[in-house]
């Protein structure tokens, strides 16, 4: 609906449709890899720069990374962090969610803090914050009324027009993006 409305400076990219029949027969290998015990193993994103796989663990806020060996399996090598604020239990109070790669800054990550109402760009081989991105928590509708939205649920950046896209809990979409040192920064609510 955006690119019909000229709101995208590219098209979208299709979705094509595969027969799962056809592969079917084809040999497939399983591994177990332990984690760190958590109520919630989120979201998995593979980083070709550092040849490992990320895993988001929502419900202590926790980012795994595992190594990929040369022949395509998960090595037993991994090591995590809690990303944001910890309790005095240490469990992590941050709401890890999303995890998404940077077209822009190959060998990097998008991570997204539900809880936090913050998105971060991260490099994936020393876990250094490069930049942090606040969402919004509070937007007024065009009669004035306020309303509350959720933490960031989704992060992605447009490998063409360099846009940070975050998808907000509770029907809100929230743009940013860098010119020239500034951040410019539009929100759409559903209505």
């Amino acid at each position: 609906a955006l690119w019909a409305l000229g709101a995208l400076k590219h098209e979208p990219p299709a979705f094509a449709y595969f027969d799962p029949e056809l592969s079917e027969h084809l040999e497939v290998e399983y591994k177990e890899v332990r984690v760190p015990r958590a109520e919630q193993t989120h979201e998995v994103c593979y980083e070709p720069v550092t040849r490992c796989v990320f895993v988001s663990q929502m419900s202590n806020s926790v980012l795994v990374r595992i190594p990929v060996a040369p022949g395509g399996m998960l090595l037993d090598d991994q090591d995590a962090w809690h990303v944001g604020p910890v309790d005095e239990k240490g469990d992590g109070l941050g709401g890890l969610h999303n995890l998404s790669l940077s077209p822009s800054h190959p060998g990097h990550l998008w991570l997204s803090l539900q809880f936090c109402n913050e998105v971060l760009l991260v490099e994936a081989a020393t876990m250094k914050i490069k930049h942090l991105l606040k969402t919004p928590t509070m937007l007024v509708r065009p009669d004035r009324t306020a309303v509350r939205v959720g933490g960031p649920h989704c992060v992605r950046e447009c490998g063409e027009t360099g846009l940070i896209w975050v998808a907000l809990k509770v029907w809100a979409l929230f743009v940013c993006s860098r010119s020239r040192g500034r951040r410019r920064a539009r929100v759409f609510l559903k209505h």
